[in-house]
This record gives structure tokens, C-alpha cells and sequence, in this order.
């Protein structure tokens, strides 16, 4: 006996030792095998010194060790039983949330063991596509991520969709996996349940810029994750740079019970092509950094000292309980850069900087996306860059400059009207101007006009007398009227802020 003991206790070990091996040392479960074996040596060495001082011990130390062994195997019994019986008479009924608890994760990469346990868990997605995976597990010693995000990872990448999983990221042992799992289960059902007739709808400001498209696609996919029903109203086409966003476009399908607007100062930049003009006179929320917000929602949230409205946008969805995507986080950054000209605009500040270290977090893709929105320029945009700079005149001695472009010209180019935004930082770009003024005609005649100022020289103050506005370095304003009329009137607004006494910024 023993022998028996002992060679089953040196069997335990060797297994414990494999699955160290095999899956690391945070498999917390693992440890009852090192348990078992020390239990088993202790009592091979007692059943040995029992042999060797036979009579010397007392009879109730035996009896009560037996007892003791006899019921730790009972119960191992039972426990098995049991565990077999459920599986025979499973109904195989799918679950509507399954658990998936964490193991061990290298840096970044998962363990096998870990692996053929997701592997299991997408074969039960295939079989239940209903069936919601919740991924348990923290981030241990020598894990760069959570247990939880590797896992995620890994089933987005084998095609597990981003609504049937949900992350619980802070547990560190098994109860813990089971309470906090509960917890996020719970959360979701809530919200669930607050969504089931939720009908909302977004609205894009017209000419919509990459903030503005940016906010809403992020916001779209937010409430898509609460299970609400969702949709995008714009007036404008969504510029093809940005269709990346891949927000769902509001067909009239549903009637929305409740209208948001995201990165819009005012109603009259809903625009006139909108189709539901009914929305955008009743909007219930505006999220906005426009410190000139003309107040039109029933509810405003606003930041005017935020960089973007994505800024601000990135709170309000950490607020939600929503988890971050890295497509909500590369929206969210495209508002961000740009509005903030990829960071160089005095409107940035320290925190627009940890918004965006956070979306890097979150898995944006900043390489790409700066190449997209800053270094790739098409055929059509260079075109009337060209046109443009032939059109560069000098104002107030040489500390205004502008260019402009006529319909005909505009065109003729057949420019995307996202590529005119970038033409406006050119006037300002040249040495000793203060103030670039861009005029872009529009379809029915008016001339849409762009100001951007260097440091010192509001621009929202000269955009503001004419009915205009927008921020301390950007703003805009639109008139009717001839090219020359449109000029005249912008000249004067900019030489009366130019000869003006003016503040350090």
C-alpha cells in the first residue's frame, strides 16, 4: 500500500508538472494535483510509519484517517456521477450566455490550452449563433493584456461576431470568474430590456467633416452594442474618404422615439436636403464642442474647451458601459485628427492627447488611418489645389491671404467636397499671414467662406458679424451674393479684427 500511495503521489506531481508546462503557472485550478500529491505522500509516509511501530499508535488516529479517505473518495464519486448524469441527460437546449473562463496568456498570445478551449466555444457558436460567449479573466503576472481581450481577439479573428461576445476583464480567480460574469450578464439583459422598442436617430450636420462623421458612426455602433435600434441621417453623401465609418444610413424604415445630433451648432447646418426636416426641428440631445452652440436640443451636452466632439463622444460611450471596438476607437480617432489637424491646431490639449492614447489602446489603427485622411490626396483634389493657388490674392499688406474657387471650377475638377476642407489651412500656411480666407461657391450662388488665423487673431469673431461662427483659429460663414460683394464684406470683418487691439492666446 505503500508503494501504491506513493507512486500515486509521484504521479500527480508529474501531471502537475505537464500542465505547468503546457498551459503556465496561473492555472490556479492545477494546484489541487500538487494538493493531492502531498496529501498522498503524507499518508504513505504514515501508512509506513504504522507498519514500522505497529501497536504504538492509537487506534483512532487509523480510524479516523480511513474515514477521511473513505469520504474524500465519496465524494469524488458522487461528483463525477453527477457530472456524467448531467451531460447524458442534457437536453442540448442552447444557453443564452456561455462562460468562458481565461488561462493562461504569454504577453499577448494565448496558451494551448486556452486555444482548445476557445476552439470549443466557437464549435457551440456555430451549433447556437444566438448564444452570447462571456469572457472571463484579468490580466496577470506576465500577461501585457487581459486574459478576457486575448480571448476576444481571438474569437473576432475566427469570426465569432463583436454583439455575441461581452468582456469581463477583472477577475483574477474562479469565484471571482463566476461573480463578475454574473454581473456583466446582468448588465447586459438590463440594457436589453431598456432597448427593446428604442428607436434612435443621428443626424449629421450638412458638408459633414470627419469629426462629425466620425462622432455618429462611433455612436451608431455604441448603441448597436445595447441592442438599440439605430440609424444615421445626414443631408450631405458621406464623403468617400470616410466610408470606412460603414454607419447604417436612415431609410425611414422605423420612427425614431428619440434624435440625437453630434458635432452640430446649430439647426441650419441640418441642412435642407434631409428629407425629415420634422427630426431636426425637435432634436432631444446635442453632443457638441462648439463653445457658440445656439442651444436648439432639448438637452445639450457640450464641451467647448474639447479639441473634437469625439473627445467629449469618447466619455459619453466609456459612460454607456459600452466596450470599446477598435472600429468605434478608429472613428473616434478620425474626428479627433481631424479637427485638430492631426494634432497641430491650438485647440489641442494635454487631454485630446490621452483620448487618443486611449483609442490607440483600444486597437485604432493610426498608421493607416493617418495615411488616409493626410497623406493620400486624390487626382480631383490636386486639381483644384491647382486651380485654387492660381486664385491667390494679398490683402492688408500681405497679412491676409485667399483663394477661391468658383462652382464651374469646382466641377470642373470634380473635387470631392471633403478634399475642399483640406484647401482652407493653404492661405494661412504662408509666411507672415495672419489671416487665410478660402470662398467656395455654392450651388445656388452664395460663397461659403473658410477663416483660419494664426496666433492671436480670432477667427470666430470675424466669422460671428457675419452670421457665421465656429472656433478661435476656424470658423466659417456663408453670402449671398457676387464673388467681389463676398470678398468685400470678409476683407472688412478681417481688417477690423487685424487693426484691433489683440489679446496673447
Amino acid at each position: 500500500m505503500v508503494w501504491f500511495l506513493g507512486g500515486t503521489a509521484v504521479l500527480c506531481l508529474l501531471y502537475y508538472i505537464i500542465i505547468v508546462i503546457y498551459s503556465g503557472v496561473s492555472t490556479s485550478f492545477a494546484l489541487i494535483w500538487p494538493c493531492l500529491a502531498i496529501f498522498l505522500g503524507l499518508l504513505a509516509a504514515g501508512w509506513w510509519f504504522g507498519s514500522q511501530h505497529e501497536g504504538r499508535i492509537p487506534v483512532w488516529i487509523g480510524v479516523s484517517v480511513g474515514t477521511v479517505c473513505a469520504a474524500g473518495f465519496l465524494i469524488l464519486v458522487i461528483t463525477e456521477v453527477l457530472i456524467g448524469w448531467s451531460a447524458i441527460t442534457a437536453t442540448g437546449q442552447p444557453a443564452d450566455y456561455v462562460i468562458v473562463l481565461g488561462a493562461r496568456v504569454r504577453g499577448t498570445k494565448i496558451s494551448n490550452s486556452l486555444k482548445q478551449r476557445l476552439d470549443r466555444a466557437i464549435e457551440y457558436s456555430e451549433e447556437y449563433p444566438n448564444t452570447v460567449l462571456v469572457l472571463s479573466g484579468g490580466k496577470g503576472p506576465g500577461e501585457e493584456i487581459s486574459e478576457a481581450r486575448a480571448m476576444y481577439e481571438y474569437l473576432q479573428y475566427n469570426g465569432i461576431p463583436e454583439d455575441k461576445l461581452l468582456i469581463e476583464d477583472q477577475s483574477s480567480d474562479t469565484v471571482q470568474n463566476i461573480e463578475f460574469s454574473r454581473t456583466v450578464i446582468d448588465r447586459q439583459e438590463y440594457n436589453k430590456a431598456q432597448a427593446a422598442r428604442a428607436h434612435l436617430m443621428e443626424f449629421y450636420r450638412e458638408r459633414p467633416d470627419g469629426d462629425t462623421i466620425g462622432c455618429g458612426s462611433a455612436l451608431y455602433y455604441a448603441l448597436k452594442a445595447l441592442d438599440k435600434n439605430a440609424a444615421v441621417l445626414c443631408s450631405d453623401p458621406v464623403p468617400s474618404r470616410y466610408a470606412f465609418t460603414n454607419a447604417r444610413l436612415f431609410k425611414g424604415e422605423f420612427e425614431p422615439q428619440t434624435v440625437v445630433a453630434v458635432d452640430v451648432a446649430s439647426v441650419q447646418l441640418f441642412g435642407e436636403n434631409n428629407g425629415v426636416p420634422q427630426y431636426s426641428r425637435h432634436v432631444d440631445l446635442c453632443i457638441d464642442h462648439h463653445a457658440g452652440n445656439s442651444g436648439y436640443a432639448d438637452f445639450t451636452l457640450l464641451d467647448g474647451g474639447a479639441a473634437a466632439a469625439a473627445e467629449l463622444l469618447y466619455e459619453v460611450i466609456c459612460a454607456m458601459g459600452v466596450d470599446l471596438t477598435s472600429h468605434m476607437a478608429d472613428c473616434l480617432y478620425t474626428g479627433l485628427a481631424t479637427d485638430t489637424g492631426c494634432f497641430r491646431f491650438s485647440s489641442t490639449t494635454a487631454n485630446t492627447h490621452l483620448t487618443a492614447a486611449k483609442l490607440i489602446e483600444a486597437g485604432c489603427h493610426v498608421e493607416e488611418l493617418n495615411t488616409l485622411l493626410f497623406d493620400t490626396k486624390s487626382r480631383e483634389r490636386m486639381e483644384a489645389e491647382r486651380i485654387a493657388r492660381n486664385h491667390l490674392e494679398y490683402y492688408l499688406d500681405g497679412r491676409c491671404a485667399l483663394i477661391y474657387l468658383t462652382r464651374d471650377e469646382i466641377e470642373q475638377s470634380r473635387v470631392d467636397p471633403a478634399d475642399l476642407e483640406e484647401l482652407t489651412g493653404l492661405p494661412v500656411s504662408i509666411e507672415g499671414v495672419k489671416v487665410g480666407l478660402t470662398l467656395r461657391q455654392q450651388p445656388g450662388g452664395s460663397y461659403r467662406i473658410s477663416v483660419r488665423t494664426a496666433k492671436g487673431v480670432d477667427a470666430c469673431a470675424i466669422a460671428r458679424r457675419l452670421g457665421g461662427g465656429g472656433h478661435a483659429r476656424a470658423a466659417g460663414c456663408e453670402l449671398l451674393g457676387n464673388l467681389e460683394n463676398a470678398k468685400n464684406a470678409i476683407l472688412a470683418e478681417v481688417e477690423a479684427e487685424l487693426d484691433a487691439p489683440q489679446e496673447e492666446a
